[in-house]
């Protein structure tokens, strides 16, 4: 085939757009560009989070101790809370000492009750960890619990004094690292 013939040939083809889309090259490599800007964006970001996550434990965290002696409502009694450590840490085992301090209306200490503890994490689906308190007289009824993660709780204190009706209150607590 003579070069006049491949002129021909190539002169009566139609022009075929740089790509599929009918982009030129320039607009393709510019968009290339910022698909991968938007990709480093999105890497350094996760890179940063993690990094924020494995460093934390370096940087002291400021959760609220509870205010031993706050005072709530159960029915006609009136039940304390107090919590040791404060704020309560987490842990995989029993090791949050709870002291449970339940008076009358008219101050008088309540012995002999039926003292059950209900832990449920506010933020996360954890279930209901429960547990019963044993008495220690003069009003006051302990237990260990285990707190599974740092964050808000809410413990329900469910009461039952001889010869009454059962009530029930809730606390809200912030457990540390």
């Amino acid at each position: 085939m003579s070069i006049q013939n491949e002129q021909k040939q190539a002169e009566n083809q139609p022009v075929l757009p740089a790509s599929p889309s009918g982009r030129s090259d320039a607009e393709i490599a510019r968009i290339r560009r910022r698909a991968i800007l938007a990709a480093l964006a999105i890497l350094l970001l996760l890179l940063l989070v993690g990094l924020g996550e494995s460093f934390g434990g370096f940087i002291p965290h400021t959760t609220p101790a509870f205010v031993p002696g706050k005072t709530q409502a159960a029915g006609n009694l009136q039940v304390a809370l107090q919590f040791t450590p404060n704020p309560p840490k987490i842990s995989g085992d029993p090791a949050t000492q709870i002291t449970v301090l339940v008076q009358g209306s008219e101050g008088q200490q309540i012995d002999g009750a039926q003292v059950h503890l209900r832990l449920t994490m506010v933020t996360m689906d954890m279930g209901n960890l429960d547990y019963s308190a044993h008495a220690l007289g003069q009003g006051r009824y302990q237990a260990k619990v285990a707190f599974l993660m740092i964050g808000e709780w809410q413990v329900t204190v469910t009461l039952t004094p001889p010869g009454g009706a059962m009530v029930t209150t809730t606390f809200t607590v912030d457990v540390a690292a």
